[in-house]
């Protein structure tokens, strides 16, 4: 049904999220209807039909040249209120402020145990005055620095955490806890506790031991302090294992689909599983309204060549043994990729759909492992948070985002080479 029809639920989710149907005519309007206590928005024609493309409007990383343009590993990279650039290199434990013309500014830290400095650094945010948050994944201190880059302070959550941070638009953070898997496994060799068919095979089976669920997501005030912890959202349990003649054993197969959760800068958990496409918005820790937007888009899934499905199948067989390939017959390897690879959320509310894309063959390449075939661009879904779709854009391959905000979006990469570069790229709507 449409927006006219939607009735009073809707409309108070809608204005939490501060939907506006404005400038877009009614064959881009979603389709919206409501089942239960969720807010279904199909999206409806592209605002562009013809899509965009993603142009580099700034680079920055050297395989050679001054040593502050020189990168180790980025492992995150973050833009901040007045659009400077901060990128985190992993392997030298620093963080590296840039204006928005790529030029450095200032080293943030640095490797060791005093105080600013780190070991296990992997996440780098900006909050909403300026400030910069630098996360240890070990000690689960997050150490704030100011624009001027000055140690403010350290928040010690005395818990490992893990990437990312987020903070939203009234300025709480939010940090999460590291977890195990919902169902970690182990070896097991023990005959009189798991049944062993054959000689050359053992089970995999659960062992409670090595972790529980992931404990959730601590949010913090600017100064630090805890305002809550919220546990993390039920997920569908995929089972991405195989099951063999000789028992359950744990293959993670090229394609699986998996669940996943995230904090959107708008404070709502946005959650999905990439076999389906569906974005849902959970609007209960932002507004206090005991419902989610759910949106989604009909688009087909695309193959997985032959050539890639026997790979695949010929690596789990040589995983197996020989003796035990029988496994074909109850779980096949996947024929369809995800829907999606993953999901950012922009500042201002967008939200980019990582999109796969048809693989192709390295023309140069001389193996076969599957490592020949690629997906030789990417490409991304943008939807407004009304459920308006604005279009599919294209762009380089071999990219991850860590940063939106209106059409820019900020990325790392990896050239031929093994250099490390942040790129910020600029859409161009055809």
């Amino acid at each position: 049904m449409r927006r006219a029809e939607i009735g009073p639920l809707a409309c108070v989710i809608l204005a939490v999220l501060g939907c506006s149907s404005e400038g877009f005519p009614e064959s881009q309007q979603p389709a919206i209807s409501v089942r239960g206590d969720t807010v279904v928005l199909l999206s409806g024609a592209p605002a562009h039909p013809q899509g965009g493309v993603l142009r580099a409007d700034l680079t920055i990383g050297l395989l050679e040249g001054p040593e502050e343009y020189l990168f180790g590993r980025v492992g995150d990279a973050a833009v901040g209120r007045d659009w400077s650039i901060y990128v985190l290199d992993s392997q030298a434990q620093i963080v590296r402020q840039y204006t928005s013309d790529g030029v450095f500014m200032r080293n943030l830290g640095g490797p060791g145990d005093g105080p600013g400095e780190f070991r296990s650094a992997r996440m780098v945010e900006t909050d909403t005055e300026g400030r910069v948050l630098i996360g240890e994944v070990r000690s689960g201190d997050v150490h704030v620095y100011s624009f001027d880059g000055d140690l403010v302070e350290t928040w010690s959550l005395s818990h490992a955490i893990e990437p990312p941070i987020t903070v939203d638009t009234a300025g709480l953070a939010y940090v999460r806890l590291q977890g195990m898997r919902r169902e970690s496994y182990r070896l097991s060799d023990d005959p009189g506790r798991i049944s062993v068919d054959g000689p050359n095979f053992v089970d995999v089976v659960p062992d409670r031991s090595l972790g529980s669920e992931h404990p959730g997501t601590v949010r913090l005030a600017r100064d630090g302090t805890v305002v809550d912890t919220v546990p993390s959202p039920a997920t569908d349990d995929i089972e991405n294992y195989l099951i063999a003649p000789s028992g359950r054993i744990y293959v993670g197969l090229d394609y699986t689909p998996r669940s996943w959760w995230t904090w959107s800068p708008q404070g709502y958990l946005m959650t999905g599983r990439t076999d389906r496409y569906a974005i849902d918005l959970h609007l209960v820790a932002a507004s206090g309204v005991d419902s989610l937007v759910s949106v989604r888009r009909q688009r087909d899934r695309i193959s997985i060549r032959p050539e890639v499905q026997e790979v695949i199948a010929t690596q789990v067989a040589a995983l197996l043994g020989d003796n035990d390939v029988r496994w074909r017959d109850a779980n096949p390897v996947p024929q369809l990729k995800p829907a999606y690879h993953r999901v950012l959320g922009a500042r201002d509310g967008r939200i980019w759909i990582r999109l796969h894309v048809p693989s192709i063959r390295d023309p140069d390449s001389n193996v076969h492992d599957g490592s020949e075939w690629f997906e030789p661009e990417s490409a991304f879904d943008v939807f407004e948070p009304s459920g308006h779709y604005l279009g599919e854009v294209r762009g380089p391959a071999g990219i991850r985002a860590t940063w939106a905000r209106g059409d820019t979006l900020l990325v790392i990469s990896t050239d031929e080479l093994g250099v490390d570069t942040v790129t910020r790229l600029i859409v161009v709507w055809d």
